[in-house]
């Protein structure tokens, strides 16, 4: 088929074929290329009759279930596109290696808010067939899920494909919602390496404040480090002042046992 006809070939075409289909109504072939069509135009209410009647005269054509489902979903009726959907994988399209199927039928399933199944059929997609979207919709609905040790690992494999900026800056917020603050800040670098001119959201603020504060707490430990070693090792007494108010610098750290030892040890001195 053309894809390339105007619209008002398209037209033509459709008015061609009811032509035929008054003759021939159980022309099953000729309800699907009107369908076709009328789905070209964006005709969906059209379109989804056209197959409904092609399915009535063959109702195990997997194609068929595959476009009313589709269908639906562009017409925004979601509880008829996963109607039409889960009878494709009933029918036997779970045997095949189409992504779309596996793609759309999830997206309807991400819609009605039952993320669990959209998860274990794009799982099941993936072993069968290979489609970026697969990947990228897995992962975003096990982040969805606050599943982020395994959205992670879905983003580092995409990332072996291709170093994208949109890639980076996925896996520093899974990193950033599990705490790993030091890797999170590698990520969000890698990032920005990439889209050196990215303009902030004003949602996103936060999580780039948070690696500012990482890169901070980094130097901040470094020195704590280093004093303590110019307290203890070096006898600088004078330092211990300066260690106290580091240690209360550190918000995210209890160094009360620590200091606790420290001043023992010293008093032995």
């Amino acid at each position: 088929m053309n894809f390339d006809h105007p619209v008002d070939s398209i037209g033509e075409l459709i008015n061609g074929l009811i032509e035929e289909l008054g003759e021939n109504p159980e022309d099953e072939r000729a309800w699907v290329l009107c369908g076709a069509l009328h789905y070209l135009k964006r005709d969906y209410g059209n379109a989804y009759a056209c197959y409904l009647e092609a399915h009535k005269l063959d109702s195990m054509d997997l194609n068929i279930l595959l476009k009313l489902g589709m269908i639906s979903y562009q017409a925004g009726e979601l509880q008829k596109a996963e109607k039409w959907l889960k009878e494709y994988f009933e029918s036997g399209g779970s045997a095949l290696s189409n992504w779309e199927p596996y793609y759309f039928y999830a997206l309807i399933l991400q819609k009605r808010n039952k993320l669990q199944e959209a998860i274990e059929l794009l799982e099941k997609g993936k072993n069968r067939a290979k489609s970026i979207l697969i990947d990228l919709l897995l992962t975003e609905l096990l982040y969805k899920e606050q599943r982020y040790e395994e959205a992670i690992e879905s983003i580092q494999e995409l990332l072996k494909q291709d170093n994208k900026a949109e890639y980076w800056f996925f896996l520093f917020k899974c990193q950033y919602e599990l705490g790993y603050q030091d890797l999170a800040s590698h990520s969000l670098r890698q990032f920005l390496q990439i889209e050196p001119n990215f303009q902030l959201e004003e949602t996103w603020g936060s999580l780039i404040g948070f690696t500012i504060h990482a890169s901070n707490k980094i130097e901040l430990r470094k020195t704590i480090a280093e004093v303590e070693e110019r307290v203890l090792l070096q006898k600088e007494i004078g330092e211990f002042e300066k260690l106290k108010s580091l240690y209360q610098s550190d918000t995210e750290k209890s160094y009360d046992e620590k200091l606790n030892k420290i001043l023992e040890k010293l008093k032995d001195n």
